[in-house]
């Protein structure tokens, strides 16, 4: 399974640079419409969200597909976008419940310009990373294996070919022709390849 230092800011920071394509339903601010002091409040906030029990979703995926451990994650083609799409939702709906409804929908960050300096240092040990991450009461096997400050902050990150619009004619250069058939997904199967959906989006 990946590393669980990807949530909640990398997982949150990667996916908002996709998902304005994908959720159609909804005009996110672009995250620089924000002043500083709401970005790092914006960061805090994830930073809090991520308990313990978040962390643990994100680990129980395995079980939940009946899988042995290591054998299958939510990083494969399938099962990236549906779940972390169900993530961020429930981060939204944790953020309406706590007041802060300036943040609902989340903000895209379009990679255009490096991402927001503020959530590299968010939360309450300044280094961007949950303090559940690598917490002995998670049940995951490598849950504080790689909970290390994330890196990157000065990067520009242009959305790779295979998730830009419009949709192509022809074979593995879009996000229609990844294999998303439920057939390819009947036994443990990871398809975190180099090109999978994760690993290009995570890059």
């Amino acid at each position: 399974m990946k590393a669980v230092n990807h949530l909640p800011l990398r997982i949150a920071i990667t996916a908002l640079l996709a998902f304005p394509m994908l959720a159609f339903g909804q005009v996110r601010p672009d995250i620089f419409s924000f002043t500083s002091q709401e970005r790092a409040e914006l960061a805090d906030l994830i930073i809090d969200y991520t308990t313990v029990e978040v962390i643990q979703m994100h680990c129980d995926y395995t079980t939940i597909m009946g899988a042995s451990p290591g054998t299958y994650d939510i990083h494969d083609n399938f099962n990236f976008l549906p779940f972390h799409r169900t993530y961020l939702e429930r981060l939204e709906d944790w953020l309406l419940d706590q007041g802060y409804p300036q943040y609902v929908p989340l903000p895209k960050w379009t990679g255009l310009v490096p991402p927001p300096i503020e959530f590299s240092t968010a939360g309450p040990n300044g280094n961007g990373v949950s303090p559940a991450c690598g917490d002995p009461a998670t049940t995951c096997a490598n849950a504080g294996s790689d909970c290390s400050t994330p890196t990157g902050w000065t990067s520009v990150i242009s959305l790779p070919p295979i998730l830009q619009l419009p949709v192509l004619a022809g074979t593995s250069n879009d996000l229609c022709d990844l294999p998303f058939s439920p057939a390819g997904y009947s036994v443990d199967n990871d398809n975190s390849f180099p090109g999978g959906l994760s690993n290009v989006m995570e890059e």
